[in-house]
């Protein structure tokens, strides 16, 4: 049994799904496992093929289309590895990634949260104070900071086996946001991450990306919203927090008089 499996969740990206499984292939680290869960229209297992001699890797095809959170499910079913990775098809992993998470490992562990070097398409490395807020969210309460807002993306959770099969696994009628409902679960349920801040992932920042999708994040929002319903409602600074990041999206969806009453709501 491997010690980390890598779960790539692709969809119609050849190019930059090479990218990513070559990183996942050059780890200077043995003990792993890729699983490749193929959800688009084009073919990559001449790709999977070329790279398949250097690491053993696992390819699953959907004809059907399912959600991003379905798929890094059946990813995370059909590993075996004890920890569980993520891994974009528009990212890359940097050669010491599975190393040095490997070093950071105790007995205790059952949560790792890594940092990444975001850059753009061009490679121009972007600045991410994400450490900074990440140690301060940990000082306090974690699942009331975590209410508020998350800085906690899929791919900086490092999660060990059992956690899933005691938590359960992304919830699947989330269309987008199914990180931010996982990590919530988490909190909710005791856990703590081990944070290392040292940069191990590439996080790549393109016009084609999901989160720039702000229309898809109302229905999920508002999910997450009714299932931690009663606590986000006993404390008014939440509440607050939730009001605010509705108006936020709304602004960016230009429904301004709907996002000035959201506003409204958050400052009362």
């Amino acid at each position: 049994m491997p010690k980390f499996s890598i779960i790539i969740t692709t969809k119609d990206r050849r190019d930059l799904f090479e990218r990513a499984l070559k990183s996942a292939v050059n780890q200077n680290f043995d003990d792993y496992e890729i699983i490749v869960v193929n959800n688009g229209n084009e073919s990559i297992e001449d790709i999977v093929n070329r790279y398949s001699n250097l690491r053993k890797i696992k390819l699953i095809n959907y004809s059907e289309k399912q959600s991003p959170t379905i798929s890094a499910n059946v990813g995370i079913k059909n590993s075996i590895g004890d920890w569980i990775c993520f891994l974009d098809d528009d990212d890359e992993l940097l050669e010491d990634y599975l190393k040095t998470i490997n070093e950071n490992l105790d007995e205790k562990t059952n949560w790792v949260v890594i940092r990444a070097i975001w850059k753009d398409n061009q490679g121009n490395q972007i600045v991410k104070p994400d450490l900074k807020i990440i140690n301060q969210q940990l000082k306090g309460d974690l699942y009331k900071e975590l209410l508020k807002t998350s800085y906690f993306y899929k791919y900086m959770n490092i999660i060990k086996r059992e956690i899933f099969q005691k938590v359960g696994l992304f919830e699947e009628g989330l269309r987008v946001a199914g990180d931010y409902e996982l990590v919530l679960r988490l909190a909710k349920n005791g856990y703590r991450p081990k944070v290392i801040a040292k940069p191990i992932y590439i996080y790549y920042i393109h016009p084609g990306q999901i989160t720039k999708e702000y229309e898809k994040y109302l229905p999920a929002l508002t999910k997450i919203y009714e299932k931690y319903k009663d606590d986000i409602e006993k404390d008014p600074v939440i509440l607050s927090y939730k009001y605010y990041q509705l108006g936020w999206y709304l602004v960016k969806l230009k429904k301004e008089t709907e996002a000035y009453k959201c506003f409204k709501q958050a400052f009362l």
